[in-house]
């Protein structure tokens, strides 16, 4: 039997917080948070984080969320207080973020979110996420879904 696949939007930001929760301490060097593919950015993790939140825009998204595990602000970052880990959560042009859950017990998942990460030589690696099944997501988050790429590639360009 396939399992439902369970979703919803929300903006809420206690959704957001409990889909994030642990996630950067559970953080290695070469271990990965979730699924997913890694680019590399050419660009430290201040300029990857500025980047990728102005090419939001062009993409239809914006920017909902940004965490970063040493309370630091986008808007404050500078080289001397990048974060070593962030993850920025993209809201969809009707507003809010996809929320999914593979199971009843699955911790909620941010599929409109990059998480980054600086590595220990100095790269800064930008997770793109598996997409979920697109038959079972309507058609317009499916797009910006697979669109999330393509943002990617023009951010780190």
């Amino acid at each position: 039997m396939k399992k439902r696949l369970r979703f919803w939007m929300s903006g809420c930001a206690a959704v957001i917080s409990l889909a994030l929760g642990g996630l950067g301490d559970a953080w290695a060097d070469d271990v990965d948070p979730k699924p997913g593919i890694w680019r590399t950015s050419r660009f430290d993790m201040t300029q990857t984080l500025q980047r990728l939140r102005a090419c939001a825009p062009r993409h239809g998204l914006s920017v909902i969320a940004c965490w970063m595990p040493r309370q630091v602000r986008l808007d404050d970052l500078n080289a001397d207080t990048a974060a070593a880990q962030s993850i920025l959560v993209f809201a969809t042009r009707e507003g809010g973020t996809p929320v999914l859950m593979a199971s009843e017990d699955a911790r909620p998942d941010l599929p409109l979110s990059l998480h980054l990460r600086l590595r220990s030589d100095g790269r800064v690696e930008v997770l793109l996420p598996m997409s979920p099944p697109g038959d079972e997501l309507p058609n317009e988050l499916a797009r910006e879904l697979t669109g999330l790429p393509l943002l990617v590639a023009e951010a780190l360009a």
